[in-house]
């Protein structure tokens, strides 16, 4: 994701230089390489002292921490957004420092893929893709959140991304139900299918389990802080599954057609 912002914002001139910063030279060095960042460094203090905005790109556990290493480093008021699939969590971890001035603004774009790595980069990767932004204040906004907002809405419109304004507590409930559980059901299909009848999956299993394919770190560190949100939209799964295994058994052909039903119009509604 860092690698795509960098290849977007440069590509379209949105600013003049991006620091890539990290603790592998090597992986810094291949962003270099593909045209990324403009510099690099793996001293975070010298990285962000004197830049206006820092976008954290890493498993939702380490936004916070670095966050404040951000604002301890930085050397005029700099923003701090990140690209974390939570936000709850973060905003809660934050609080105290967001009250003691910390320009802090959640982003999550919706966009990307099970791929990792600079080498996965793509430079329209937020074209007309929406990007959820979540404020650390509770509305009405006070008028300098309003302003920190603004800013973070025109960066990633520079990057052709369709910003969306929500809670945090709204987004987390909402990527629980689109994004964290079907996560989950992808990597319990994929686990329980027998080793030795792999040979002979398909199209529709690979689809269904691709996004299996993801980082387990990453995705431990998105069960972990919305374990709720997500326990709860299991629940809902549960049930629908209920449903259906009573509807087989009992061969009511009619309540299959209904739930199949149900799936195919929701899957239609969203279109290709």
């Amino acid at each position: 994701m860092g690698g795509s912002i960098g290849l977007a914002a440069l590509a379209r001139r949105s600013c003049e230089r991006v620091v890539g910063i990290g603790r592998d030279a090597a992986r810094l060095a291949a962003a270099a390489d593909l045209g990324a960042v403009t510099e690099v460094t793996t001293d975070l203090a010298n990285g962000v002292k004197d830049v206006d905005l820092v976008v954290i790109c890493t498993p939702s556990a380490q936004v916070a921490n670095i966050a404040r290493q951000v604002q301890a480093a930085a050397e005029r008021p700099v923003i701090i957004t990140d690209v974390a699939s939570t936000k709850r969590q973060i905003i809660e971890d934050l609080g105290p420092d967001i009250v003691a001035g910390m320009r802090f603004v959640g982003s999550h774009p919706l966009c990307g893929s099970h791929l990792t790595g600079v080498e996965a980069a793509e430079p329209n990767l937020f074209r007309h893709q929406k990007i959820i932004v979540t404020p650390a204040q509770p509305r009405p906004l006070s008028v300098e959140v309003k302003d920190i907002v603004r800013e973070v809405v025109f960066f990633w419109k520079a990057l052709s991304g369709i910003p969306i304004e929500m809670s945090a507590e709204e987004h987390d409930q909402a990527l629980a139900a689109t994004s964290h559980t079907p996560h989950v059901i992808a990597s319990l299909l994929a686990a329980s299918t027998p080793c030795e009848v792999l040979s002979l999956v398909a199209s529709g299993w690979l689809d269904t389990t691709r996004v299996a394919a993801g980082s387990v770190e990453i995705w431990r560190d998105i069960l972990h802080q919305n374990r709720s949100m997500v326990v709860n939209s299991l629940k809902g799964f549960d049930s629908s599954l209920q449903k259906f295994i009573t509807a087989l058994e009992s061969e009511d052909w009619d309540q299959v057609a209904k739930i199949l039903e149900d799936g195919k119009n929701r899957r239609d509604a969203v279109g290709s």
